[in-house]
């Protein structure tokens, strides 16, 4: 066997040219973990300003249906009012027919009894 003797000269080369290439990675490591952490923090804000959207989305959501409730109970009253308006006007159709066929028929005092309200009476007059 025979044994390669390495100087003191050759390990000191040795030892530098590797600590060259560990410095090499330490500042590919150093720039990727720089570049991780710009990104790391891009998607942060990028998550904060979509949380916020979502936020103020459910918000509006929120109001909308409280905005639809609303809404909602007007038709119902409308409706309500638009359906005792109908019933109304189908009673003083009815009323203004009777007061027409007794009027043709000469008796105009006989319709005052069928007339409950002073106001249909008054507009009548």
């Amino acid at each position: 066997q025979r044994r390669v003797a390495i100087t003191a000269g050759e390990k000191a080369g040795m030892k530098k040219q590797h600590n060259e290439e560990l410095q090499r990675v330490i500042r590919t490591l150093d720039k990727k973990n720089k570049e991780h952490n710009q990104k790391s923090e891009e998607l942060r804000s990028h998550i904060k300003r979509l949380e916020s959207d979502l936020r103020h989305l459910e918000q509006s959501k929120m109001e909308n249906s409280g905005n639809l409730q609303i809404k909602s109970q007007e038709l119902q009253q409308m409706s309500e009012y638009v359906r005792k308006l109908e019933s109304s006007e189908n009673d003083l159709r009815t009323k203004l027919e009777l007061y027409q066929k007794t009027t043709v028929n000469g008796g105009s005092n006989n319709i005052k009894s069928s007339f409950s309200s002073p106001a249909v009476m008054a507009t009548l007059r």
